[in-house]
């Protein structure tokens, strides 16, 4: 049993106890003043110069973890901190004053069991626009990405791929070939057409095109401009590809894969020579029995079909075809193609 060279406290101590040790050792010295800054549209809290999705007290504790000094001798210092703040509305321009509870435990050499300490400081909160708000409600963009022959499906996808990522579509305007998307980032362009052309097959172009300076650091400002060309064919078209007619199944790069409409098997291939894309025509089916024929939509006589490829067909039903040097070859029911 020894006692506490300051108060004289009875107990394991060497040489103070863990209040007196407080008293001239204290876990945080000093703090630097606290400011944060939140966006007043989407909630977001910047630190450190970056926008985070946290809460209140997240974000107040990652401030004040980076703005308090702590004791030489501490380790392993953990702060929770509990805010104090008046009822406020969070609209753009509102400053809102307060405090804020800090409960820090650390260790430090001598004692056995973790300290701990609470403190109250004052802190300022101010609510404004984040950068990408500030941009959402302007016409400004940075990039501009060129999309031409797209599927709706590598059009939906393209979008979600910008909004997974923030990205703002500041205007969209619409082609004879194609749409042009005008971009608030232009960081994640390159990262995007990439991903096109290795998912699609897309073929693609980058520039970029000098459109201001940096009053401040006499810096150029560039604009991206990604010109993405989707080839002509997706899933669900058919194609003429090294002697064979295909209906497509998927499109994933340079890699085909669909089914043979002569032999209905399934094929997988990386065409040496641009695939030719064949007109889906429709037409009705004349006769199923000894085998399916259709009308013939250019000479409209009844033609036999290279293979039914299982379909479930009745005379008169409408249906899809596909023809090559006077072969024709079923696709699809019409109505669902």
């Amino acid at each position: 049993m020894s006692r506490c060279a300051r108060c004289g406290k009875s107990g394991e101590f060497s040489p103070l106890c863990p209040q007196c040790y407080l008293h001239e050792h204290p876990l945080l010295e000093s703090f630097k003043p606290v400011e944060a800054e939140r966006c007043a549209l989407c909630h977001r809290g910047r630190v450190s110069a970056k926008w985070h999705p946290d809460s209140l007290d997240e974000q107040f504790s990652r401030i004040i973890t980076h703005v308090s000094r702590r004791g030489r001798e501490v380790t392993n210092l953990k702060l929770a901190v509990q805010l104090h703040l008046p009822e406020h509305r969070e609209h753009e321009g509102v400053i809102v004053s307060g405090e804020a509870e800090i409960h820090a435990t650390g260790n430090v050499p001598g004692m056995s069991a973790a300290l701990s300490d609470e403190y109250r400081i004052p802190v300022t909160l101010r609510y404004l626009r984040c950068s990408q708000c500030r941009k959402k409600n302007e016409r400004y963009y940075e990039a501009v990405l060129q999309l031409r022959h797209a599927s709706e499906e590598a059009q939906r996808w393209t979008e979600q791929r910008l909004a997974s990522e923030g990205v703002h579509i500041s205007q969209r305007e619409y082609v004879p070939e194609g749409i042009d998307y005008y971009l608030s980032s232009a960081r994640f362009l390159r990262t995007l057409s990439r991903e096109q052309r290795d998912r699609f097959g897309a073929e693609v172009t980058l520039t970029a095109k000098l459109f201001s300076q940096d009053k401040l650091t006499s810096r150029k400002l560039f604009r991206t401009v990604a010109l993405v060309k989707m080839p002509p064919y997706h899933a669900g078209c058919v194609v003429f590809c090294e002697g064979k007619v295909i209906y497509l199944t998927s499109v994933s790069g340079e890699k085909l894969a669909g089914i043979n409409m002569s032999s209905g098997k399934r094929v997988s291939m990386r065409p040496r020579s641009k695939p030719e894309l064949l007109e889906r025509r429709e037409t009705q089916v004349t006769k199923v029995h000894p085998r399916v024929e259709v009308l013939d939509p250019d000479t409209f006589e009844s033609a036999a079909v290279e293979h039914s490829l299982g379909m479930r067909i009745a005379p008169g039903d409408r249906v899809c075809v596909a023809k090559r040097e006077g072969r024709l070859y079923l696709v699809w029911d019409a109505h669902a193609a």
